[in-house]
This record gives structure tokens, sequence and C-alpha cells, in this order.
């Protein structure tokens, strides 16, 4: 699982399909707003932690699973001008490698099928950035 927050208005990745879900009615629309601030908040206190990945991941799934639920399906070019953009990493039970400060790992989608992960490693040697550009393609109810 990995949790990115959108770098100018703070929106998370994970929750870019309950954009249109929260024009529903007002108690779906204040309990998606809920869980999202549940989620954020646990993320953010553990960004850069390492030895309590399972215990967050098993904080996180069940608020993920109904933040899930409470949205519609969406194709993923439905989901395309929401996902688009800047985001940084707010937490991830995966290793981003050694030295690799996990608050400044970031991932930029492009409209374009193409995306770019940059993060920021220290080492003995010196301070290095890093970037991974990949593609994607809609398959329709995924991304190849």
């Amino acid at each position: 699982m990995m949790l990115f927050t959108r770098m100018a208005l703070g929106a998370g990745l994970l929750w870019a399909s309950a954009v249109s879900a929260a024009q529903g009615s007002p108690e779906k629309a204040s309990r998606i707003e809920e869980l999202k601030r549940d989620i954020q908040s646990i993320a953010k206190t553990n960004t850069n932690r390492t030895d309590n990945y399972l215990e967050v991941r098993n904080q996180l799934q069940p608020l993920v699973n109904e933040l899930l639920a409470l949205t519609p399906d969406r194709l993923e070019a439905e989901k395309l001008d929401d996902v688009a953009g800047a985001w940084r990493n707010l937490w991830s039970d995966q290793e981003f490698g050694p030295g690799v400060d996990a608050s400044q790992v970031y991932q930029v989608v492009s409209k374009d099928g193409y995306y770019y992960n940059i993060s920021r490693s220290v080492s003995p040697k010196g301070e290095f950035s890093n970037f991974l550009r990949g593609i994607y393609a809609d398959q329709g109810s995924y991304l190849k």
C-alpha cells in the first residue's frame, strides 16, 4: 500500500476516485471526508517510520476498504483528471531503497501515459536525486 498526497491540494491519490462520490448524500460526503482525514493523519504520523509497517497497515486497511466501498467504480480514463499532477509520498509499506528519505518521495503523473518517480537519497558518498520514468496504458478498468 502506498499513500500519496497531491502537493498543491492536500488530497490523496488513494481517494482521487472519492471526488465524485462526495456529490452524494451529505452523510456520505461527511464520512468520506472523515475517512480521508483519518487516513492522512495516520499516514503523516508514520511517514518516516520503518519499524511499524504491519501495525500501520492494519490501522489503514479498514479505513481504505470503507473509503473504496463508498466511492463509485470508475474507468481509469475517468480518474485521470483527478490523478494527473504531482504527488508526495505520505506512507508506504514498501522500502524505497537504501538512504531514501520517505518524506522526499514524489510521483508525477502525466495525462500523456507517463509517470515519474522522484526521490532523494543520502549515502556516505553524498546526496543523490533519483528519477524513474514509467509508461502506463489505459486498459479500461486498470492501468498496465
